[in-house]
């Protein structure tokens, strides 16, 4: 009896689950048939815009090795992996913009489960499907995936691997390291500002460094030779000069960082997008919306932040630790480059200031000079 009890109760436990897997199911085929359609809205209506243009010129090259040459000659910063992508799309599936801009939309799309199974991971399964939903919806990623540019597969590869970090906390197989190390070294020569991801991810590890000692030096010493080669590159890449870009890589102010630690999807708080007909039409109920949604945003962190805090002196659980990931994760890469901005123009600053005064006293003493000759 107590075998048949046993096996009834596993029996209704297997029934739930599949209920629940089906039920998640479900949700992701809704949610990723929403942004299909969100991003196929108009899709054909769009025109190519100079940043696509600085690729797209160029793909009737005879080889992907002209075609990678060439469009450095107009985009001096591009990395690989996209536009190799994009070659080869082009002369074995189809050439067209659209067909392009299909491309873009469908690496999107995969990112929504993506996204759920690492939701799923640190939080649980209505967190993953909440981050899919957002990620759905998100004007910045609808955006990036109608574009034929590297934004997209660049969240994609940072959300793999994210997911494989995650993962190897948990158990640091070899086969997730070697998926982990692949998809950092694609990532890395995704774009320029690939290393704020490991920055983030070293980050959390320095402030977990005596419970993860082992595990950072390993994951250290494998993000630093994955690395190297795309800092070497990129040392050597000569940019266009600083008078020349004034105009559209504006310094950022105290601001549009804090738009941009957490207000990267809501207009009416960042300058990257203008509101079409319909948002215009909403007036102050949309506006209102935003607020209460970026309401929403800091009281969450602001709970995760003061869950830390009232825990600070106990080791921490995983969810708490998932907790801290996410904070560091969505705070330390934006706070890195205001810092470098900011430390950059504090050195220019000061070389300006040490010639002008070296000038400054050099003309005195010329003129001083010049003077007692006259006397």
């Amino acid at each position: 009896m107590r075998a048949l009890h046993a096996l009834g109760y596993d029996f209704q436990m297997y029934k739930t689950l599949h209920r629940k897997s089906i039920r998640v199911f479900v949700c992701l085929a809704l949610l990723m048939t929403l942004a299909l359609i969100l991003r196929l809205i108009g899709i054909g209506k769009e025109s190519l815009w100079w940043d696509e243009y600085t690729s797209h010129v160029y793909l009737n090259a005879p080889s992907l090795f002209d075609f990678l040459v060439l469009n450095r000659s107009l985009d001096p910063l591009t990395l690989p992996v996209y536009y190799t992508l994009e070659y080869l799309w082009t002369h074995y599936v189809h050439d067209s913009v659209l067909s392009l801009r299909l491309l873009s939309i469908a690496i999107g799309i995969a990112t929504i489960p993506l996204l759920y199974a690492l939701g799923r991971r640190l939080f649980g399964a209505w967190a993953g499907l909440t981050a899919a939903a957002l990620l759905a919806v998100s004007p910045t990623h609808i955006h990036h995936s109608q574009s034929i540019r590297m934004y997209g597969m660049f969240i994609f590869l940072a959300a793999v691997v994210a997911w494989t970090f995650v993962r190897l906390l948990e158990k640091p197989r070899m086969s997730l390291w070697a998926l982990h190390g692949m998809a950092s070294l694609l990532l890395y020569w995704t774009h320029p500002f690939a290393g704020l991801i490991p920055a983030a991810l070293g980050g959390f590890l320095l402030l977990r460094f005596f419970s993860r000692r082992s595990f950072f030096i390993r994951w250290t010493l494998l993000q630093c030779l994955l690395f190297a080669p795309t800092v070497l590159y990129l040392s050597r890449v000569r940019f266009w000069p600083q008078n020349t870009t004034t105009d559209w890589i504006a310094p950022p102010s105290l601001s549009t960082l804090f738009a941009d630690l957490f207000f990267d999807d809501i207009s009416a708080f960042h300058w990257q997008f203008r509101l079409g007909a319909f948002a215009l039409q909403l007036g102050t109920f949309r506006l209102g919306i935003d607020v209460l949604f970026a309401i929403l945003l800091l009281a969450g962190l602001l709970y995760l932040a003061l869950s830390l805090r009232r825990n600070r002196h106990h080791d921490l659980s995983f969810k708490r630790e998932s907790s801290l990931l996410l904070l560091v994760w969505l705070l330390l890469p934006p706070l890195m480059l205001f810092a470098v901005l900011i430390a950059g123009l504090a050195v220019a600053v000061a070389i300006v200031t040490f010639f002008a005064n070296r000038l400054q006293r050099s003309s005195a003493a010329a003129i001083e000079s010049a003077l007692a000759r006259q006397q």
